[in-house]
């Protein structure tokens, strides 16, 4: 275990605030809200440590995260503070649980089964980006955790969608972490990107004068790499990161990003929430967010601190921010004020459907696609159930990212699910749904582990000689599990 990070005053008396109500009878699911960038992860390694002080034996810590990516930089953040062996991971094919464990979102049902068969109780949940663990509140209440905590970036003030936590424990905002050093002040520069041909112009003269550590924001990530191939033109270091990427192709851009070989990393989602990159100074903000708590977390991502990091810089193009003629402070307590109003009037309906629109399909999303249907069809194929190749992209494409095909559309649209898992059922849904928003690519890999369950039911079947009898689904990780039950009806 390394020497204990000095915690700074906020983090401090976070953590006091956040174990007295952890140990109150009826405040025991607080929730922390603090700017990105501001120390979070320390703060809860810091109440872990209190916590297994004093954890008893049978019991357990759950720290579930959103995506997997998340999984293995949260892990590090919390292992080199904590005991030696004391943190494990639950994800994809990654299963080695400990006392804690971070869990990612969709592998949360599993890690449920794999403790409770193995006798351990959940002492305690924490919920990192917790204004997306709404999505899976059925799954928490099969974990029953004793205390949750819950901790965010995003402004989540309203009463009716605190439904997992009991009250709103903790809040640090911009403008104070930009106050006490703990942020990096934030210069505004405006206008200048009404139409394609200026956007276009003002972001090569950014990217040229800006130098290194800058972002650009993309529409999509067709877009993405036209930016960067256009940034590469005018002889800027640039590249795209999408999740159409592999992921070892995305960590060299973020390192050559790191190390300044890349000036310009042109992005679509994939960095605005939960990336720690701190010599980040530079946000160009080219595509309309609607949304001011997207523009929060986007914003918010270039203040961290660091070394020789005096100032961030957000280009404006579309005059998104506040108006010009307010101060510094006043733009970003302007910027928080409208994100808690949007936060507020959302119905739970409104702020599932973004969560939906914010996990599928957009880009940050379809790393994860590629993750579980990869997992899926390697299973499917140690059976014997498909023939796919490992990496599938269908037959006779020419074009994997071009939209899916009419004919594959009008398939999605009617694939009986039923013998996918529950926790698969709820990920795969929404993208049937809206089947005309994959690639083609995608739509390919879900036909064909949606296709290879559904033909492994119909061999059981034949053997067993009634549905009724049929208890085998696939799971999201792509593990075979008997069910319970026999799961009826398509999606």
């Amino acid at each position: 275990m390394a020497s204990p990070v000095a915690l700074r005053p906020w983090q401090a008396a976070a953590r006091d605030a956040v174990l007295r109500d952890l140990r109150h009878p009826t405040r025991c699911s607080p929730l922390v809200y603090a700017a990105t960038g501001t120390g979070k992860s320390i703060l809860v390694r810091a109440i872990l440590a209190d916590v297994l002080a004093t954890l008893r034996p049978g019991w357990g810590v759950c720290v579930m995260v959103p995506t997997q990516a998340l999984v293995s930089q949260l892990r590090d953040t919390l292992a080199a503070g904590l005991p030696a062996g004391s943190v494990g991971v639950y994800y994809g094919r990654s299963k080695r649980p400990s006392t804690v464990t971070v869990v990612c979102r969709k592998s949360l049902a599993g890690y449920v089964e794999h403790q409770r068969a193995a006798g351990i109780d959940c002492a305690l949940l924490i919920a990192d980006e917790a204004h997306r663990a709404e999505a899976v509140a059925d799954v928490i209440a099969d974990l029953d955790p004793a205390r949750r905590m819950g901790v965010t970036a995003t402004p989540y003030l309203a009463d009716d969608g605190l439904t997992l936590w009991s009250h709103v424990a903790v809040q640090y905002r911009l403008t104070q972490a930009i106050e006490a050093g703990d942020l990096c002040p934030l210069r505004v520069v405006r206008g200048w990107g009404d139409s394609p041909a200026d956007s276009a112009a003002r972001t090569i003269d950014i990217a040229r004068t800006h130098g290194r550590g800058l972002i650009v924001d993309a529409h999509d990530i067709a877009d993405a790499e036209q930016v960067a191939e256009m940034l590469r033109d005018h002889d800027v270091p640039a590249t795209a990161v999408h999740s159409q990427l592999a992921a070892g192709a995305v960590k060299r851009a973020v390192q050559d990003h790191k190390a300044g070989t890349l000036h310009a990393l042109v992005q679509v989602d994939l960095l605005s929430e939960g990336v720690d990159m701190p010599w980040v100074d530079g946000v160009v903000l080219r595509r309309r967010m609607g949304s001011a708590v997207r523009l929060v977390q986007l914003v918010g991502r270039v203040l961290r601190t660091a070394d020789g990091k005096s100032h961030a810089t957000a280009y404006d193009l579309l005059g998104q921010l506040p108006p010009a003629g307010l101060d510094l402070d006043a733009v970003l307590g302007r910027l928080e004020q409208d994100a808690d109003r949007e936060a507020r009037c959302m119905t739970a309906a409104e702020r599932q459907e973004q969560d939906l629109e914010a996990a599928y399909p957009l880009a940050r999303a379809r790393d994860e696609l590629a993750d579980w249907t990869l997992g899926a069809l390697d299973t499917l194929r140690s059976m014997g159930l498909s023939t796919a190749p490992p990496d599938v992209d269908g037959p006779g494409f020419a074009d994997p990212a071009a939209p899916a095909l009419p004919y594959q559309v009008r398939r999605l649209g009617t694939l009986d699910t039923r013998w996918l898992a529950d926790d698969l059922r709820a990920t795969i849904g929404p993208m049937l749904d809206a089947p005309e928003r994959l690639t083609v690519r995608e739509a390919a890999m879900v036909d064909e582990v949606v296709t290879a369950a559904r033909a492994e039911a119909r061999r059981r079947y034949e053997r067993a000689g009634s549905w009724r009898d049929v208890r085998w689904r696939l799971s999201l990780d792509g593990a075979p599990v008997d069910a319970a039950k026999r799961i009826g009806g398509k999606k």
